[in-house]
This record gives structure tokens, sequence and C-alpha cells, in this order.
């Protein structure tokens, strides 16, 4: 029986037993007629089938149906709850048990619906901390630390106290700064550099483009 513990930010949703990370994969979603897939298999197929990819699922937590008339049966719960589950499989062994570090971004509405879909999938959760509290590994002295996480779609800058322990303060959300912003910037920034070089522009196809953004 092992405590695991899961960092739930959708830019590398990571699990780990204490001495080392176990899995770590983005929240990508592949949707096709003939199933599903999640994490890095979706991840490397994004380019070439950006309209069937969904990524915005553990952001924006909620039973309600998907926006795509062909997928209405699932929601961003549902696909959070796919991931989720092939992940513990993964990982876990009978017995393990779960702590969630959750990112500033979630709501309440957006914890309880976790907490849910941990239930439906029997893993038993025994505890949820924010994450900026669950990085903070000591006190600092005559300062204020301000913990700075990106997920895919936002930067999370969380204040927090101090009275004998780390507390969590207040959070500010600041949109479109996350690391899908960094990595369109990172891409055509190397794009650039490859058409003033050698003339080829890895960005004209999605074959290329995929294989730029998986490496």
């Amino acid at each position: 029986m092992t405590l695991l513990a899961a960092h739930l930010n959708d830019a590398a949703l990571s699990f780990t037993d204490g001495e080392r990370i176990l899995c770590r994969e983005p929240g990508f979603a592949l949707l096709e007629d003939d199933g599903l897939l999640t994490g890095r298999e979706a991840w490397t197929k994004a380019s070439l089938k950006p309209r069937l990819v969904k990524n915005r699922y553990w952001a924006s937590l909620s039973t309600e149906p998907l926006a795509d008339g062909r997928f209405r049966h699932l929601s961003a719960a549902d696909l959070a709850s796919s991931q989720l589950e092939t992940l513990w499989q993964r990982v876990a062994r009978p017995g393990d048990r779960l702590a969630l570090a959750v990112p500033g971004y979630m709501s309440n509405e957006a914890l309880g619906l976790v907490l849910g879909i941990a239930a439906d999938l029997d893993i038993p959760v025994v505890g949820m901390v924010d994450a900026a509290v669950a990085a903070t590994r000591r006190e600092y002295a005559h300062g204020v630390p301000v913990h700075v996480d990106l997920s895919l779609h936002c930067a999370i800058l969380t204040r927090l106290a101090q009275d004998g322990q780390a507390r969590f303060e207040r959070a500010a959300i600041v949109d479109e700064a996350g690391m899908l912003h960094l990595y369109g910037i990172w891409l055509r920034m190397i794009a650039e550099a490859f058409v003033q070089q050698s003339r080829f522009d890895p960005l004209h196809t999605a074959e290329t483009e995929q294989v730029l953004q998986d490496h």
C-alpha cells in the first residue's frame, strides 16, 4: 500500500510515489469515431487532426455536453475521467491511495467533479491541496512568496501566507499565457530560422509541424 500523489496541471499531469515521477503527460484528448485517445498519444496527433483534438477539458471541467455534434454524448468530465482512469491503471497497485495537488484555476465545482470522478473510478483520494501550497517546502522569512505555475492555457500566480505553515491566500489567473502559447511562439521562431537558413518552412505541412512539435 503506497500513498501516491498527482499534480492535476493539464500541461503535465503527473503522478509520483515520493521518490520518482511515475508518469507525466499533457491533458490532450483525440476524439475519433472509433475511439478515444488521451495524453501523449493524442498530443502526437494534435497537428495532424486539430479538429478532433480537445485540450481544455481539465481547465473547463463540467458535465455539459461537448459542442461538437458528433460527440455531444461526452462532456469535459468524461474526457478527464478517461485520462485519469488510464493513468491510475498505469501507476497504481491494489491498496494504493492518492493525494491530489490541484491548480488554482479550478473552481469549487470543478474540485467537486474531480472527487466525484475519482469515486466513480474507485480511486481512494485521501487529501487535496492547492498545488502552490504543496510546492512550498520552507518558510521564507521577511518575504511574501508568490508561486508561479503554467498550465496549458494560463499562468497561475498564487500568493501564500506563512502563519506557521504555508497557506493559500489568493490567486491571479492570466489567460492565454500558458504552455500552448509559449509552444506556438517557439515553433514560429524555429520555423523562421529554418526559412532564413534553408528556405524550408516546417509549418507548411501538418506532418512536419507535428514532427517539430514532438521534439
